[in-house]
């Protein structure tokens, strides 16, 4: 959850953990994602989550 930040256009503002679940507040940066190109989202993606060469 700490990484993600770092990856996508998105601030980590708070979150809270409870027993069974969490919640989490983010703020989304449009601004900065609308810049980014097709490439760009897919190499941010793929280094979250794996993805096949065709991506």
């Amino acid at each position: 959850m700490y990484n993600l930040p770092e990856v996508f256009a998105l601030d980590l503002a708070t979150y809270a953990a409870l027993s069974s679940h969490y919640h989490v507040v983010l703020y989304i940066d449009e601004k900065s994602a609308d810049k980014w190109s097709l490439f760009e989202v897919i190499d941010r993606w793929q280094k979250i989550f794996k993805a096949s060469n065709l991506a």
